[in-house]
């Protein structure tokens, strides 16, 4: 079998299973997909409570799940030029408001950015989110500190946008991979026990195997949205748990990384270590066309009060 063929083999309980379908960078996130998942969890006549809530939710606070946004027109190309004129006239008026210093903007574990997936219903907010405030403060520390900026403000706002984005877009992707997992394998709710019973488990923690490749797919794949990539691994070797293992993972030690997590969730198991080579179910690691991937994208702004009764 080679790499680029269209038959792909999936071993499960010992049997391979044997699909015919395009590589992953080549698929989009269809109403034709999400309707075929909606069917096979149909399937499912009684299904746990737990596993109908997204983690995210408690893992962000229901304050900023919550939170008014605004979505970013999709008929903006997800390239520099189009969201440096978008973006440009969205915060300037905030700039010498915010102060870049108070806050350390950590992905999701500060809140700072979050992806909510698409296995959850309703879906009328499904897709990648972004804080207003930390878009403008890692703008502001873009613009200080990254010297290939040149102390650009709207250069560095861009930048800001794509450092968020492209982290979350490590869970679409990963969200995608499961899902033609669950459709292929017809087995419902694959991506929703994971999430309950290991991704929110291990949240904030080094056992948090997708936090910290999301950060390794950042720093692999920042110099595609021209992002520095010296400052981008200055900036994401911190002291977060569950962020900072990335280092470990580079090159093909991130392939089989890749294969380990969608192992987890194939048999629901945190401990699972089968590395079996599924990269055509799987092949986060390539370069994507995202004009097939139309991924929903919120600015989020101010917190919903919650009411305590």
């Amino acid at each position: 079998m080679t790499k680029n063929s269209l038959v792909c083999g999936i071993q499960h309980n010992n049997k391979y299973i044997f699909i015919f379908l395009k590589a992953l960078h080549l698929i989009s996130i269809t109403n034709d997909i999400i309707h075929s998942l909606d069917l096979l969890q149909d399937s499912t006549k009684q299904t746990e409570k737990k596993y109908l809530e997204s983690p995210i939710i408690s893992i962000i606070t229901p304050e900023w799940y919550y939170s008014t946004s605004e979505e970013i027109p999709n008929s903006i190309e997800i390239r520099w030029n189009p969201f440096y004129t978008y973006l440009r006239g969205k915060v300037d008026s905030t700039l010498n408001t915010i102060n870049p210093e108070l806050y350390e903007d950590q992905f999701e574990s500060t809140f700072s950015c979050w992806y909510q997936p698409y296995h959850y219903l309703p879906r009328k907010s499904w897709g990648i989110h972004i804080r207003y405030d930390s878009l403008v403060r890692m703008a502001l520390k873009f613009a200080k500190n990254c010297q290939l900026l040149n102390s650009s403000i709207n250069s560095s706002i861009t930048s800001s946008f794509f450092y968020f984005f492209t982290h979350n877009l490590y869970h679409y992707l990963f969200e995608n991979a499961v899902t033609l997992l669950e459709i292929i394998l017809k087995k419902p709710l694959l991506y929703q026990k994971y999430q309950y019973d290991i991704y929110e488990p291990s949240f904030n923690s080094s056992n948090c195997l997708e936090e910290i490749l999301a950060n390794r797919y950042l720093l692999d794949k920042c110099e595609n949205f021209l992002l520095d990539k010296k400052y981008i691994y200055k900036i994401i070797s911190g002291k977060v748990e569950g962020y900072k293992d990335y280092l470990k993972y580079s090159k093909k030690k991130f392939l089989l990384q890749n294969r380990r997590l969608l192992f987890k969730v194939l048999y629901g198991e945190e401990n699972n270590r089968n590395i079996e080579p599924i990269e055509q179910i799987m092949h986060i690691e390539d370069s994507i066309n995202l004009s097939y991937h139309k991924i929903p994208i919120f600015i989020n702004y101010i917190p919903k009060e919650l009411q305590i009764n």
